[in-house]
């Protein structure tokens, strides 16, 4: 690729929650361990719902914001573009080494793949600690709750209900997957009790009792966010997480997990085969 006249870049595209963000972040710190000049296209959280949180979160996790004349420079120029879907190589998968031979240009996408985390692995974890504060609230929590048998359980509800979302992930983490997936667990570990989280507190509180559910409840915690629920998931060494990118993020940012369980399908619209890492085990969302 030749070089437009200045200083290149390599800008990532971040864009979503902090379940996308993460996913993005595995891609920045891979490319700015290969010594490459990785900046952060940012510009989605000017005007969406979302924050960005990863600074929030994360006390290890730096990200250097982007030229964003150049970043026109490269639209203008398509050949300094990859997008993820229309580029990618394998139409089942989203790892493409060609990513990671660029050198600069503009990446664009959700990178939602276990790979470029597990080519990054130790330095990604140590970038991926929390924020002191964070820390000691959730070790506390965790220590005063939750056992090393018990089970994390992840619910996505949310915008997953809309109908535009139905399609694209819907019918997959059904009440059968959870079955299965719990039986599973169950042949090794008999008592470990099944702590519930999810992005539907109100959902929570009214069917914790005909699920056997126990939770961890927010109104008791001063100041409780929504992302004090993935570092407290990823302090279970067991979950069944649901088809979604925060859910993932719990289950890998876990240190010493003994079993993850994660749906055998994460979408309707096209197929995402290396999401899930070979560690994890599969479960259908059919009665077996």
């Amino acid at each position: 690729m030749d070089t437009i006249k200045g200083k290149g870049e390599l800008i990532v595209h971040f864009g979503g929650g902090l379940g996308n963000q993460l996913f993005s972040y595995a891609l920045y710190s891979l490319l700015k361990e290969q010594g490459k000049n990785v900046t952060a296209d940012l510009s989605h959280y000017v005007q969406s719902r979302r924050s960005l949180l990863l600074n929030e979160v994360f006390k290890n996790c730096r990200i250097r914001e982007c030229d964003y004349i150049l970043k026109e420079r490269y639209f203008s120029d398509g050949k300094y573009c990859y997008d993820e879907i229309i580029n990618r190589h394998n139409e089942d998968t989203i790892y493409d080494p060609a990513v990671l031979d660029m050198t600069e240009g503009y990446i664009y996408g959700y990178f939602q793949t276990c790979r470029y985390a597990e080519m990054n692995d130790t330095t990604l974890r140590n970038k991926l600690i929390a924020n002191e504060k964070l820390k000691d609230i959730t070790d506390s929590l965790a220590e005063r709750y939750i056992a090393p048998d018990d089970i994390c359980v992840h619910v996505r509800r949310g915008d997953f209900l809309s109908e535009k979302n139905v399609k694209i992930y819907g019918g997959i983490c059904t009440e059968n997957y959870y079955m299965n997936a719990l039986a599973g667990i169950r042949e090794s570990n008999k008592t470990g009790k099944l702590f519930v989280f999810s992005d539907d507190y109100e959902w929570i509180l009214e069917n914790s009792s005909k699920y056997g559910f126990t939770y961890i409840d927010r109104n008791a915690i001063r100041e409780y966010r929504d992302y004090f629920d993935l570092i407290l998931m990823s302090k279970f060494r067991y979950q069944i997480i649901s088809n979604s990118t925060f859910s993932w993020w719990g289950a890998w940012l876990c240190d010493n997990p003994e079993q993850i369980v994660a749906p055998c399908r994460w979408i309707n619209i096209r197929n995402m085969d290396d999401i899930i890492p070979k560690e994890w085990r599969k479960a259908e969302n059919v009665i077996c």
